[in-house]
């Protein structure tokens, strides 16, 4: 939930071999704001009581990612291209919330703060992309992709803390390209 419903940006740089594949580089900047909310327990072994948290999230997280892709080509022609391939990704995880925790038989009502980060998380993944050669001009393309990836949260040994290990992402991107290399 902590970057559900993202938003963001992407720029990059593909190269394209002789093949008919590609290779990329990119960098990516997303945005979560959507508050949620979180409910969850919290087992005490010692009074053998399970505790119940009620909490009100405002988010404005973010996520910093540079990737690099290989794509390779199922179909090419002059008009359009299909490229799918792995996604490798240096990702930096910036939480920052405003919580309200809601009072019960245990808790008193509470507002409190969380700034910090998450940084090197190794993120893998994979995409297809579908481009539309010469859309008004003819170095100008149109395209779009769809990508899933699965990124580290926790460092290793750190499994049984409340945070999840893995954060899985997925997203369609709408995008113009710009031609710089040679005309046929």
């Amino acid at each position: 939930m902590t970057f559900g419903n993202w938003e963001g940006y992407s720029i990059g740089w593909n190269h394209k071999l002789k093949s008919g594949s590609k290779i990329g580089i990119s960098f990516d900047h997303a945005i979560s704001d959507n508050p949620y909310s979180w409910i969850h327990d919290s087992y005490d072994r010692e009074t053998d009581i399970t505790k119940t948290y009620i909490e009100n999230r405002d988010p404005y997280n973010q996520r910093f990612s540079a990737a690099a892709i290989f794509g390779w080509c199922a179909h090419l022609n002059n008009k359009a291209a299909i490229y799918w391939g792995p996604k490798v990704s240096m990702n930096w995880l910036r939480i920052h919330e405003k919580t309200h925790r809601y009072a019960n038989e245990w808790f008193q009502d509470a507002e409190y703060y969380s700034l910090f980060t998450r940084n090197h998380r190794l993120g893998l993944g994979l995409f297809l992309e579908f481009e539309i050669r010469n859309v008004v001009f003819d170095r100008l393309s149109a395209s779009m992709r769809l990508h899933c990836d699965a990124t580290g949260y926790n460092t290793l040994g750190l499994w049984n803390r409340s945070d999840p290990g893995t954060i899985f992402w997925s997203g369609a991107d709408i995008g113009l390209k710009w031609n710089f290399g040679k005309m046929n």
